[in-house]
């Protein structure tokens, strides 16, 4: 099963001769059924390519495929490193940039860097973990959104670039997004399989080669997860307290949690943050807007809901 592997995955720049043109939307789909983790890249008027994961690699590696099979970009991990850290190469090894993980951090985050160590942008996850918000490495302007469902059985994102004038000054190339986004989904699937793991209380055997700490949760992290949740434990447990709301459907959950998100950073846009800061500044917001005197049982039900659920999970990485 492809979803308890454990991997890193990649960038897949191009060199300019094989890029694609910045569009204003794309998309990277997760396929449902493959021999690897796979995904493919498209517009919404075309397929560009397809990202394979190189299943027999003493390190973890990543090839880029255009329509014509055309290999053009490979991506490869580095050994013993502290979180995710993966250059990428085209088809003659020339380096063209690098995709970095930070650790320290509570909810998921990247830098990316040029070819020369220039840090260009970061991308930092929401806190429901279905957006990614790409700032410019020398601000806070942001770039683009990279969201995808709170609920979901694959990983379908899509890309919305907010600033192509800035993304092509900077030379940000659009591959270097997808990273971050297949970057997340095997973290994703490496904290899945170690759930499963301890549930089990066995290992099944592994024929891929295991990161060197990356995707790796510190326990000061996982304390200040356990510390904010106990925080607003009073407030929480009010949803087992509201018997006769009725839960919304998850398509209406997922329009609410976007919906939350996308009033919060219209209110603290240009605002900087730490981590810790953004995310109980977003939890006392989503308080107030459920105990404001115009909000219906079933839409405070609503809200408890996606807090308890988005707290579970980071709970128990």
């Amino acid at each position: 099963m492809k979803r308890w592997v454990i991997s890193i995955l990649s960038i897949f720049l191009m060199s300019p001769a094989h890029a694609f043109d910045l569009e204003e939307r794309m998309y990277l789909a997760e396929h449902y059924v493959s021999y690897t983790t796979s995904y493919d890249v498209s517009t919404d008027e075309k397929k560009l390519g397809t990202l394979y994961r190189r299943v027999l690699s003493l390190n973890t590696k990543y090839d880029y495929y255009n329509l014509q099979n055309k290999l053009l970009a490979t991506a490869e991990s580095h050994f013993f490193t502290f979180g995710a850290h993966l250059d990428v190469f085209d088809d003659n090894k020339v380096l063209l940039g690098t995709v970095e993980e930070k650790i320290f951090s509570w909810f998921p985050s990247f830098e990316i860097f040029s070819p020369d160590g220039v840090r260009l942008a970061s991308a930092s996850m929401n806190f429901w973990g279905t957006t990614f918000t790409l700032y410019d490495g020398r601000s806070t302007r942001v770039l683009a959104e990279m969201s995808r469902n709170f609920f979901r059985v694959r990983n379908y994102w899509t890309i919305n670039i907010k600033d192509r004038e800035r993304i092509t000054e900077r030379q940000i190339d659009p591959r270097l997004l997808l990273t971050v986004l297949a970057v997340q989904g095997d973290i994703e699937y490496l904290e899945q399989y170690r759930r499963s793991e301890r549930e089990r209380q066995e290992r099944p055997y592994n024929p891929y080669p295991a990161p060197q700490a990356s995707a790796r949760r510190l326990t000061a992290t996982q304390d200040d997860v356990k510390n904010m949740r106990n925080k607003y434990s009073d407030f929480l447990k009010k949803e087992k307290e509201l018997n006769d709301a009725l839960l919304p459907d998850a398509k209406r959950l997922d329009s609410l949690a976007q919906q939350l998100d996308k009033d919060f950073q219209q209110q603290y846009a240009g605002t900087e943050l730490s981590s810790n800061e953004r995310i109980e500044r977003f939890v006392d917001y989503c308080i107030d807007i459920a105990e404001a005197s115009g909000t219906t049982p079933d839409t405070q039900k609503a809200i408890l809901h996606l807090l308890n659920k988005r707290f579970s999970e980071q709970a128990a990485k």
